[in-house]
């Protein structure tokens, strides 16, 4: 998890900087696979109460760069390696509160649901 939220963050901000007349190639690919690989790594060796600061880090991050996107950013498309043009609401939804919220669920049933 504290991998995905920055990588993405980025390519949300490119989308927003770069997607409003055609839409910016985003995703995964070449290099972006291997520093993927090499972030979960790390996550195996660092202590988790270090893995959880950096991702409440990101996550406040990402907060903030939405709050300050107007409408132009909004309207940006970002064209994904295989799932075509998305607009920057599908990005954001899938590539981050999405993928947030299916790893918090596989937590909850590591230990065993919601209410622990």
């Amino acid at each position: 998890m504290v991998e995905f939220v920055p990588f993405w963050l980025g390519h949300v901000r490119r989308v927003v900087a770069e997607g409003s007349n055609d839409p910016v190639l985003f995703g995964r690919a070449g290099p972006d696979v291997d520093a993927r690989a090499a972030g979960i790594e790390r996550g195996r060796r660092e202590p988790p109460a270090r893995l959880m600061a950096e991702i409440h880090g990101a996550i406040a991050e990402l907060s903030e760069l939405l709050k300050t996107i107007d409408a132009a950013g909004w309207a940006a498309r970002g064209r994904h390696l295989t799932q075509g043009v998305m607009p920057l609401g599908r990005i954001i939804e899938e590539f981050e509160v999405g993928h947030l919220e299916a790893h918090a669920a596989q937590l909850d049933s590591l230990r065993g649901g919601p209410e622990g």
